[in-house]
């Protein structure tokens, strides 16, 4: 049997927060950019997705900058904030 590296895949659990308010974010995409897996956080701002040590993950949502981080060696619950993008200029013309 062979073992398995250390840095193996694992669930990561982690919620998304807006950065001014803090109010939790639903409806974003959480993708791990190494395996391609996707999740989407609930009404609470919550995730889960399967990742390893090291992955790339990419939060996208609708009216904020895309976000990227690293999966740490040491996993606990993972707090991402992310920007609302600035409204668009009005056209008063």
């Amino acid at each position: 049997m062979m073992n398995l590296p250390a840095l193996a895949q694992q669930t990561v659990r982690g919620i998304v927060t807006d950065t001014e308010t803090s109010a939790p974010v639903n409806l974003a995409h959480i993708i791990n950019k190494v395996t391609g897996g996707l999740s989407i956080t609930g009404y609470r701002g919550e995730f889960e997705l399967t990742a390893a040590p090291g992955d790339l993950l990419a939060i996208v949502k609708d009216g904020y900058f895309t976000r990227n981080i690293t999966i740490p060696d040491s996993v606990g619950l993972l707090r991402i904030s992310i920007s609302q993008k600035p409204p668009p200029p009005r056209d008063d013309s």
